[in-house]
């Protein structure tokens, strides 16, 4: 439990003091040469090309952070066989983004210089790394925090199976947690169903073996013992 809690702690430290800042200053170059770019072929004063250019990537940004938040949810409402959120518009979002920020900065890098020259080529590079390598990071960075949050999860079960606490107390416990929001539309899973009843047969198997759940577990678990002492 205690290695649960580290790994949670460590998981937050490395996308938190890690990657997050990698990618917030590549972020920053890729806004400098953005506003250049923006100024350069629209004529626009300086303080709409500044926003412009700070709005393309704060919407990035604020993209992988709906991927990220509704990927988790779309991972548990599946589990309980439930439809998941549509997420084309914000990937959709993400490519176009990434792609203008690539043409914006292969401006930014190579007006001045000689067309295919070495320097040329290597400007190109560059130009073409920054927004995957923004895209990477902050992949790598929600990836982080979204496994300390599993981390904490399996903790938290493993503690509530070590302590003997009964099955109905957790289910509530869980429930005030917030794991029943999973619900949508007021469709739950339903418990007679032969895919329910087997897997709630794993997942009883699994506290009978001392096993920890994982979070989609744990939902599924809440949700078919409330609905089934209802």
């Amino acid at each position: 439990m205690k290695n649960l809690h580290s790994k949670a702690s460590l998981a937050r430290w490395i996308g938190g003091a890690g990657t997050g800042p990698a990618g917030l200053f590549l972020l920053f170059v890729s806004i400098v040469h953005q506003f250049a770019a923006v100024e350069h072929y629209t004529h626009s004063v300086q303080s709409i090309s500044v926003a412009m250019a700070i709005a393309i990537d704060w919407g990035f940004v604020s993209t992988e952070g709906v991927l990220w938040y509704f990927g988790l949810r779309n991972i548990h409402l599946r589990a309980c066989g439930q439809k998941g959120i549509g997420l084309f518009w914000a990937w959709a979002y993400l490519v176009v983004a990434m792609l203008f920020s690539a043409a914006m900065n292969f401006w930014g890098f190579t007006h001045d210089l000689q067309p295919f020259s070495q320097d040329w080529w290597v400007s190109s590079a560059l130009a073409v790394f920054i927004p995957f390598g923004v895209f990477c990071l902050s992949k790598l960075t929600t990836l982080c925090f979204a496994h300390a949050d599993i981390f904490d999860a399996e903790a938290q079960s493993t503690e509530q199976v070590a302590s003997g606490q009964p099955e109905r107390r957790r289910a509530v416990a869980m429930a005030e947690a917030g794991t029943a929001n999973v619900l949508t539309n007021g469709k739950a899973p339903d418990p007679t169903s032969k895919r329910s009843q087997r897997r709630l047969e794993e997942i009883q198997r699994t506290l009978a073996e001392g096993g920890s759940l994982t979070v989609a577990q744990q939902e599924l678990y809440n949700l078919l013992q409330v609905k089934a002492a209802a």
